[in-house]
């Protein structure tokens, strides 16, 4: 775990919609473009973006990824899209031959929200694991938000039921990549309810409950707008409002304790078991 936190660069959002130009969507933007720069000593980073959650960008339900393009190349980003698996009517998938450059010959990778589940199944279907891990011992920024935080993590708690029955749904437990840390990641955590769901549980009860009934010793939960920022191994909470949280939770004696976390340097070792 320490050996894989050292070479780590992210930048990973709880959710949230867009908030105008200036809002803090957008401000994280900048400072994941930013971050690129500096990590790799580049005036105009490559980003991948990634829209595999978001049904490979075409999903009718889920808008769009053209906001981050319009972002990330204003800060000064060259933007280039990766599309496997599934691919709705319409589109056409990466070439195979395209798609080990555009993961690991990236300065950063972008994984925008949307059905967790969809994407890993289309990741471990075409077999890319392995091409992910590489690009994050690379020390290529693994950055997204929602989902595109979810999947970084070993464990979640994902709403994906809810783009293919929006009408009747649950929470679901998620197995994601462990790309930077095998702990749990909660996003949405200040997310009470929602339309369709068929549970009257809040998503951060659900997520506690998922380690207490699995013995996880460690999570990490992000509100909405809230993020966390690895910079060569060394981490920091941002938030932007002050009504925004991040929280540490830890198993003691079976139940899951919350630790409120504070803007600013993260020890990453927390999240160690």
């Amino acid at each position: 775990m320490e050996t894989q936190i050292a070479k780590t660069n992210a930048y990973l959002i709880g959710g949230g919609s867009y908030d105008g130009d200036t809002g803090r969507m957008a401000r994280h933007h900048e400072d994941l473009i930013q971050h690129a720069k500096e990590v790799f000593n580049v005036e105009r980073p490559r980003v991948t973006v990634f829209p595999a959650a978001r049904r490979n960008g075409l999903h009718e339900g889920i808008r769009d990824w053209s906001v981050y393009q319009r972002d990330f190349e204003n800060h000064g980003a060259d933007v280039s899209e990766l599309l496997i698996g599934r691919i709705p009517s319409g589109g056409e998938a990466t070439p195979e031959s395209q798609r080990a450059e555009l993961i690991t010959g990236a300065h950063v990778i972008w994984v925008p929200g949307g059905d967790t589940q969809w994407m890993l199944e289309d990741i471990r279907n075409e077999g890319l694991e392995e091409e992910f891990q590489k690009a994050r011992e690379a020390g290529v920024v693994i950055s997204g938000t929602s989902a595109g935080a979810l999947w970084a993590f070993g464990r979640g708690v994902s709403d994906s039921e809810s783009f293919s029955t929006p009408e009747s749904w649950r929470y679901i437990e998620i197995e994601g990549l462990g790309l930077v840390s095998q702990a749990a990641m909660n996003v949405h955590d200040n997310k009470v309810t929602a339309s369709g769901l068929q549970e009257e549980i809040a998503r951060a009860d659900r997520f506690d409950g998922m380690l207490e009934n699995h013995s996880i010793p460690r999570g990490l939960a992000l509100d909405e707008h809230t993020a966390l920022q690895i910079v060569n191994g060394q981490a920091r909470i941002q938030i932007y409002d002050p009504k925004d949280q991040a929280h540490l939770v830890s198993l003691e004696g079976g139940k899951a304790k919350r630790q409120k976390l504070e803007e600013g340097d993260f020890d990453l070792a927390q999240l160690s078991f």
